[in-house]
């Protein structure tokens, strides 16, 4: 209550909320504290009530609530992991922002998975799983919330290269490369969406309605031994540099490093402190609106946050049992949503990095280490219809894909198509004495036969030395494959073409 009282001939001010009674002297102070006490009051009300209804909500209510934060939550929270958390090898003390870093090689076979499979269990996601072994990897977490970035690439003449720029959110933003059409040298200006200043001549501008981004980067491998060494150069030319020094130092930028940001932690009772940081870093899309709303019950995206200490003992510890039950569901189901694509193969979800609100089929594909998917008009990949709980191939047969003159995949100028094998459990890549993970239509010395078909043979051991440059190993154990079309014709999107089925030859 706000009053007045005339004592010892002054007049004071008072209020009184609570049982408590606060003295102001000032009549200008006491104007300023009525608009300040009203806000103050309502903000509190506010927050008791939306308390209460918490408190009113059945336990079962709750957890379905907890169950429904972690599958929404968990891309977006693990895309804040991977930006704030320093990568493994690099010695860097803080994560870097705005400069590339470079794979500088190929994904190969690791000899033990075991490191793969102990950073699963940490992570609580499958990262690198079913890796690209027709591109290597570089890219940059983007920060624009002070300047804009110039990015600078060069010409990467008749080889397929891409620039992916991704949100928090798992959407595909926009792509910068054959795509286009365009593969000469350029320069781009990136903006986040508070900038205002006047673009400088000779520079494209990408506008962003967010500051935090993920930028992949792709080349291809024409030839696995000899071009790779190619790739790493036409890499190290492409370039980020902050506006206020471009053109100064071009090339020489070092990034920023930002050690303020809030840590990521792994122990799975810190995921809605993590999703809180994530939300705020990177604010939810519109088309989140409905699912927020339900997550606020939680404290999530609101003032007050997330608390441990709003729960009784035995309701932490059902919230903290739904949160690794949830879990386990993720990573028991593969991912979903593929699509029947004839002949024995289905393709990839469609919905591949333009998710929408479909939450689930996008939880699994992050929790399968299925990040950077890209959008389909740029590639999606075909992978054989697997036995239940198990790979496609058994190493005890051989098997073969054989494709006619004119049955090859219609691509679009600068597209490719790729086989890669893999081991199952897992998604790694397989370790084989020829050191081979995948066929590309670009790989040296395949073999046509006279009539100018293509024969690929998927075996454990040698189908012998005349067949071996056609030759895909597959495990003894559980295997399967991906194939990958890169800037697919139309027919390819709407399944009117049709992969070749695989053939038991043995």
């Amino acid at each position: 209550m706000l009053g007045s009282e005339q004592k010892a001939g002054n007049k004071n001010y008072f209020i009184t909320y609570k049982d408590a009674y606060y003295v102001i002297k000032s009549e200008a102070i006491m104007s300023k504290m009525k608009l300040y006490f009203v806000i103050a009051v309502t903000v509190f009300e506010l927050m008791q009530s939306t308390a209460k209804a918490q408190t009113k909500m059945s336990t079962d209510s709750l957890l379905h609530v907890v169950k429904e934060a972690y599958i929404y939550g968990y891309p977006v929270e693990q895309s804040y992991r991977m930006y704030v958390t320093i990568p493994d090898n690099t010695g860097q003390t803080h994560r870097l922002y705005n400069h590339f870093s470079y794979a500088d090689k190929l994904a190969v076979a690791a000899n033990n998975n075991s490191a793969k499979v102990s950073a699963y269990k940490k992570t609580r996601n499958r990262g690198g799983a079913g890796p690209n072994n027709d591109t290597p990897y570089f890219g940059s977490l983007l920060d624009l919330s002070e300047e804009p970035l110039v990015l600078s690439i060069p010409d990467f003449g008749s080889r397929y290269f891409s620039f992916q720029f991704i949100d928090f959110y798992n959407r595909n933003l926009y792509y910068i490369g054959s795509s286009f059409g365009d593969t000469t040298a350029a320069k781009y200006l990136l903006i986040g969406p508070n900038w205002k200043g006047k673009i400088p001549d000779g520079l494209r501008p990408v506008h962003f309605k967010d500051n935090h981004l993920n930028l992949f980067g792709r080349v291809l491998v024409e030839d696995d031994s000899v071009d790779i060494k190619n790739i790493v150069a036409l890499q190290h030319q492409a370039s980020l540099t902050a506006l206020s020094k471009y053109p100064a130092e071009e090339n020489k930028y070092a990034g920023i490093d930002n050690p303020d940001l809030p840590s990521y932690y792994e122990n799975i009772d810190s995921f809605f402190t993590n999703l809180t940081h994530a939300l705020q870093l990177s604010p939810a899309p519109s088309q989140d609106k409905s699912v927020l709303k339900k997550l606020s019950f939680l404290g999530i995206g609101t003032a007050r946050g997330f608390s441990w200490n709003n729960y009784d003992a035995a309701t932490r510890q059902r919230i903290h049992q739904t949160l690794l039950q949830t879990d386990s569901l993720l990573d028991a189901e593969g991912a979903s949503g593929d699509v029947d694509f004839g002949n024995g193969w289905q393709r990839t979800n469609p919905k591949v990095g333009n998710w929408g609100t479909d939450y689930w089929d996008e939880a699994l594909y992050i929790k399968h280490g299925f990040y950077a998917g890209h959008t389909q008009t740029e590639a999606f990949y075909i992978i054989p219809k697997s036995r239940e709980g198990y790979g496609f191939f058994k190493g005890d047969h051989k098997y073969k894909v054989h494709f006619a003159k004119d049955s090859f995949p219609p691509l679009k100028e600068k597209g490719f198509w790729s086989m890669t094998a893999y081991e199952i459990p897992g998604y790694f890549l397989l370790p084989n004495p020829s050191h081979r993970a995948a066929i590309r239509d670009r790989t040296k010395n395949l073999k046509y036969n006279a009539d100018g078909s293509l024969d690929i043979y998927l075996q454990a051991d040698s189908p012998g030395k005349d067949k071996e440059s056609n030759w895909l190993p597959i495990t003894k154990g559980e295997s399967t494959v991906t194939f990958r079309v890169y800037l697919p014709k139309q027919e390819l999107l709407n399944g009117t073409y049709r992969l070749p089925p695989i053939q038991t030859i043995e």
